[in-house]
């Protein structure tokens, strides 16, 4: 008889053991096993695995109750009575949201902890092993394969932040989110979908003013408000964070808040949005010894957060360190249940944070570093759009894996990408939702593959000039602020760029003429690049009219007179509702004045103002006319009678005696140099509007931030009556007029006016 060896040595074999397959050729004999008491997104989970799978291999997995006799091949969704209870405990070590994949004998093994751990580890399985891709919520992508082998798996997986919201219209699907394993709190996810973060309602951000009304409390007891310049502020103020009856209020309002909402996890104790904090003397001594304006929010939030942690363990109280607040105070600590929510708000974008030279972004280093060293749990507001132009091209998408990467490194625990979350259709909006979800749940994924997947996946041939319009992008960012108030006038927005960009977005298109559906997505994607082309001529900043001095004839440079009627199409199958943050799109309205602005048009010649006037001086006149309730337009100046009139060297806010709630009137005359045709360029903050001769030149009217209005006028050499309305609501302010006329002109405006009596 030959023994074992001797098979060996001769050469034998044992036979090799045929692989376990899940599916072949379409056929399974698994089946999906679920607890008898699974919780809702277990079983949305189970359902999603047969679905998938039946798509993916062409069986379908029945799900069966743990009640029925076991079966040596099966796949265990979520915690059963298959494996001994020991066994699942060891599987569930993997933290909040992670997720246990394991092969154990011939049955495979997907559970993680609830709410969502199973499903995601489900989502896990179908991701990351078979392929499966959820690019939008209407392009789900399955790879066919009819014969599926069963993995041998032994994974934990847990993710880098345990808050991950972005928030992106196109990101707001609930079928979807949890696909991508989001689950912030602008998600709409019920239990069945696992879920979400939840805060409590209407406690998310900017609370002072909820915590402690003023219309509620300022006339008794003023002392609650902030002082600033020695008065106490019922408009626009904050809290005095240091007095121990505003203490008192704010604990007793949030326990009242978890007592209505047991259910929520965050409640938000945080300063208003905008700066005023409190100058008393309490709160003074506090800033001057801990070097920041944060202390007195941070012993506030401390404060309460003692009180939560004894009544209600488990619940969160969360601030903003944000714009004055932001710097990390040299003693006080927040307490364990304290989570800091760290704003990058002033950060230029166009750059990884942690290796930009821009002064912003190496301050804001500084204090997520100095935070990351006392805080428990840290969490990121992370910008990603510009707020006043949400179709702007922003180059922001090639740092954000890197940004991710960095908070990561630096113990950020949660991360809220604030993108444009008021309307469908933004700049390149399905590739950064696509994206910046993978990232969220795994930073170390490789941005390039994440961006080309998604754009062979959504533009088919299109998908390589768009690439490369990124890449073009990319390169516009070096060495400028990239802000969240970028505008068209913005520096890394050249002529050279949009042209650039304008052939490679020609070329995606003449790509996909024969494909309706991604030709459909180029042309609404190429609407950031239209926007910037329009918007940049209206603005002063590009691609400018030729102008005919002599026969006053304005005709609009060709680029922008070509792409007006495609963008305008575009626009209309979009889905856009907003241009900006703040106003809803009158899409004809605003059509129109595009339409009106971009045509050819001869300018009829204003003559000169009539008459000598006498006792002529340099300068123009301001009248200031004080405003008792918020307007939102300009009123008729000249009804109202103003609190004072003086000459002032220019038209600018220099003669102006207070910061918000106000309106200008300037009157002048103007001198022009040589007959012609002149362009004005008005910047403004709110609104303004200007008049040469009586002619309306340039109406920019309304509350918005700074941007620049231009408009034309043929003038004769001499002196124009010029007047100039101006409001000013709140926050910031700006204006300023700049005129260039024929060749040879100064550009400089020469005014003059007569005295303030007259």
């Amino acid at each position: 008889m030959i023994s074992a060896i001797g098979w060996l040595l001769i050469g034998w074999t044992l036979p090799a053991q045929d692989p376990v397959l899940i599916a072949k050729d379409g056929v399974s004999d698994y089946r999906i096993v679920l607890a008898e008491s699974a919780p809702p997104a277990d079983r949305t989970a189970a359902e999603e695995l047969s679905r998938c799978l039946f798509e993916i291999t062409g069986a379908r997995l029945s799900i069966v109750s743990e009640g029925t006799d076991p079966h040596p091949h099966e796949i265990l969704v979520g915690e059963s009575t298959r494996l001994p209870h020991e066994r699942w405990q060891r599987l569930l070590e993997v933290g909040a949201d992670g997720y246990a994949l394991e092969t154990i004998d011939e049955r495979l093994v997907l559970v993680g902890p609830p709410p969502r751990g199973t499903l995601y580890a489900v989502i896990g399985y179908l991701t990351d092993h078979l392929g499966a891709r959820w690019f939008t919520p209407e392009l789900e992508v399955l790879p066919k394969r009819p014969t599926l082998p069963l993995p041998g798996l032994h994974e934990r997986v847990t993710p880098t932040f345990e808050y991950r919201e972005p928030y992106l219209f196109e990101a707001f699907d609930p079928a979807w989110q949890p696909r991508m394993r989001i689950h912030g709190r602008g998600q709409a996810l019920g239990p069945e979908r696992g879920g979400r973060l939840r805060f409590g309602e209407g406690w998310f951000a900017h609370t002072f003013t909820r915590l402690v009304p003023p219309d509620e409390y300022f006339e008794r007891h003023p002392e609650y408000f902030s002082l600033v310049g020695g008065q106490r502020l019922k408009e626009h103020g904050q809290l005095c964070c240091t007095n121990e009856d505003v203490i008192a209020l704010c604990t007793a309002r949030i326990l009242k808040a978890i007592a209505a909402e047991p259910e929520a996890t965050v409640f938000s104790v945080s300063q208003n949005d905008w700066a005023n904090d409190c100058e008393c003397k309490r709160c003074s001594e506090l800033v001057d010894r801990e070097g920041s304006r944060m202390a007195p929010v941070l012993h506030l939030v401390n404060r309460i957060a003692e009180t939560v942690a004894n009544e209600h363990p488990g619940k969160l109280i969360e601030t903003l360190a944000y714009q004055w607040s932001r710097r990390p105070p040299k003693s006080l600590r927040p307490l364990p249940n304290v989570v800091v929510r760290l704003c990058t708000i002033e950060c230029s974008f166009g750059a990884p944070l942690e290796a930009s030279t821009d002064p912003a972004d190496i301050a804001f280093r500084d204090d997520l570093v100095a935070w990351a060293r006392i805080c428990d749990r840290l969490w990121i507001w992370n910008y990603n759009t510009s707020f006043m132009h949400f179709l702007l091209p922003f180059p922001n998408h090639h740092v954000r894996a890197a940004n991710l990467r960095f908070f990561a490194r630096h113990g950020v625990r949660g991360v809220f990408e604030q993108d444009c979350y008021n309307t469908a259709a933004s700049e390149l909006a399905p590739l950064d939702a696509y994206v910046a979800s993978r990232l969220l749940w795994n930073p170390w994924l490789d941005l390039e593959t994440l961006q080309r997947e998604l754009l062979d996946a959504w533009f088919h041939d299109a998908a390589s000039p768009i690439f490369e319009y990124l890449e073009l992008l990319a390169t516009r960012a070096d060495g400028h602020h990239i802000g969240i108030w970028s505008g068209p006038h913005a520096d890394y927005l050249g002529d050279d760029f949009l042209e650039q960009a304008n052939a490679l977005w020609q070329s995606a298109e003449e790509a996909t003429r024969a494909d309706p559906a991604a030709l459909a997505r180029v042309q609404v994607a190429r609407l950031s690049v239209d926007y910037a082309i329009l918007e940049r001529g209206r603005t002063g900043a590009g691609l400018p009219f030729s102008r005919d001095d002599r026969a006053g004839r304005l005709s609009p440079h060709p680029l922008p007179a070509e792409r007006l009627e495609p963008f305008a199409r575009s626009l209309a199958a979009s889905g856009l509702t907003r241009l900006n943050e703040w106003n809803v799109l009158d899409r004809d309205a605003y059509l129109g004045e595009l339409r009106a602005f971009y045509r050819a048009r001869d300018l009829e010649r204003h003559p000169c103002a009539e008459g000598e006037m006498p006792d002529m001086q340099p300068g123009v006149l301001v009248a200031c006319y004080p405003l008792a309730e918020i307007e939102r337009t300009l009123p008729d100046l000249s009804q109202r009678r103003p609190a004072w009139v003086r000459t002032t060297p220019t038209i600018g806010l220099e003669a102006r005696d207070r910061d918000d709630g106000f309106a200008l009137r300037f009157r002048g005359q103007l001198e022009i140099e040589r007959d012609g045709i002149h362009r004005f360029v008005l910047r403004c903050n709110d609104g303004a509007r200007l008049r040469i001769g009586g002619r309306s030149i340039v109406d920019y009217d309304g509350i918005h931030p700074t941007a620049d209005r231009i408009g034309f006028a043929h003038l004769a050499a001499g002196w124009h009556d010029i007047e100039l309305d101006y409001l000013e609501n709140r926050g910031s302010e700006a204006l300023s007029l700049r005129v260039d006329g024929p060749s040879g002109s100064s550009g400089l405006l020469k005014l003059r006016c007569p005295p303030p009596g007259d």
